[in-house]
């Protein structure tokens, strides 16, 4: 019996039209519960990209290309904040690095936009910083001391070269 309602779900349309899947020929009924098992389909989906790493690598580079924000919203749940508020915080520092009043630059997507500097103990966003303030203050880490031992050190040597 050909699928009178193809567009439904496998689940619906078996329930009230007893069809086959157009895909895979199955009845509905078993194209459903195949297709609803999300461990089944997680699974499935990892031994399909574990085969195709290059059409796999291909497509998520895509959609990253085709979907800048989403990507950025994703990244920035890790620091508590959403788009809307990393925007705040660019536009209130006027699109610059709080440390060094440039423009983005620097380390990877740096390049395109500032990177959210946070306290990572608490997790508190403490401002945008560009590529090499962010990671100058890594490898100080973070720590006031150490960058008054560095000032003190460029105001005693500055220029000696």
């Amino acid at each position: 019996m050909k699928c009178k309602k193809p567009h439904l779900a496998p689940s619906t349309a078996y329930k009230y039209y007893k069809c086959r899947c157009g895909r895979c020929r199955g009845w509905k009924k078993e194209a459903a519960a195949r297709t609803n098992d999300k461990e089944k389909a997680r699974i499935r989906s990892q031994e399909w990209r574990k085969k195709n790493v290059q059409r796999s690598r291909a497509s998520v580079k895509n959609w990253t290309a085709a979907n800048p924000s989403k990507v950025l919203s994703m990244q920035l749940k890790k620091y508590g904040i959403s788009l809307e508020q990393y925007n705040d915080l660019l536009r209130k520092q006027n699109g610059r690095c709080a440390i060094c009043n440039s423009r983005p630059a620097g380390m990877q997507h740096s390049k395109t936009r500032l990177c959210v500097d946070h306290e990572h103990s608490t997790g508190k966003v403490r401002g945008l910083l560009c590529g090499g303030c962010n990671i100058g203050l890594g490898h100080f880490k973070h720590n006031i001391g150490i960058l008054k031992n560095a000032i003190k050190y460029l105001e005693e040597n500055g220029d000696v070269l």
